[in-house]
């Protein structure tokens, strides 16, 4: 199991390319990888499962698309009312 906790901050396009790259290799590769980002487009590449949390409350789980559908994911991700 391998976590990465906003690995994306602050790197430039060509470096995301090359950090997702590897991620998508570990995948994969069968490891479990767990990925706290704040970049809806890199979580839809990336997740196969989300769970949306705020202050530690399991607020949605699931598949990436119907989560991110939710009204409740949207009001917390994005500030959607």
């Amino acid at each position: 199991m391998i976590f990465f906790d906003e690995p994306f901050a602050g790197l430039f396009p060509e470096m995301i390319k090359i950090v997702e790259a590897v991620m998508k290799e570990l995948r994969a590769e069968g490891k479990a990888v767990i990925l706290i980002e704040h970049n809806m487009d890199l979580i839809r590449n990336l997740s196969d499962h989300l769970y949306v949390l705020d202050s530690g409350e399991l607020l949605s789980e699931g598949k990436p698309e119907p989560v991110l559908a939710r009204k409740t994911s949207s009001k917390h991700i994005w500030g959607v009312k």
